[in-house]
């Protein structure tokens, strides 16, 4: 097989995507996680602990490492949109992001983000 242009630029391409795959997580730390709610049901509940992932403007990013934040979901990202108000999502075990809606930070606990019928809180 001959070494051309475009396969080193594949190569490259995978490689540097990879890198990227990986360090979605590189900067996770164990946390306590409580989410209440989402998906269109408030009877779903986790209370334990999770990996934290912090990104920019103080969204962030919740997970276990060893099973589901709640049955079918296996992480919970919040987008702070602007001070006080962010979007939040589930990402399902068949990869669906699934949109929970909008949420308030709570003025009682901080750590919180509550939306219509959810609940996501992050120490």
């Amino acid at each position: 097989m001959k070494f051309t242009t475009f396969t080193a630029l594949v190569a490259v391409v995978i490689g540097a995507s990879l890198i990227t795959s990986n360090s979605t997580y590189a900067n996770e730390k164990p946390a306590k996680c409580i989410v209440k709610g989402g998906s269109n049901s408030s009877t779903l509940q986790y209370s334990g602990h999770c990996l934290f992932s912090l990104s920019e403007n103080g969204a962030f990013t919740i997970r276990r490492s060893d099973g589901y934040i709640m049955p079918s979901i296996n992480q919970v990202n919040v987008y702070v949109l602007s001070p006080g108000i962010a979007e939040v999502r589930g990402l399902t075990t068949n990869g669906i992001n699934s949109r929970w809606g909008s949420a308030k930070r709570s003025q009682k606990d901080p750590a919180c983000w509550t939306g219509s019928d959810f609940e996501v809180c992050a120490y």
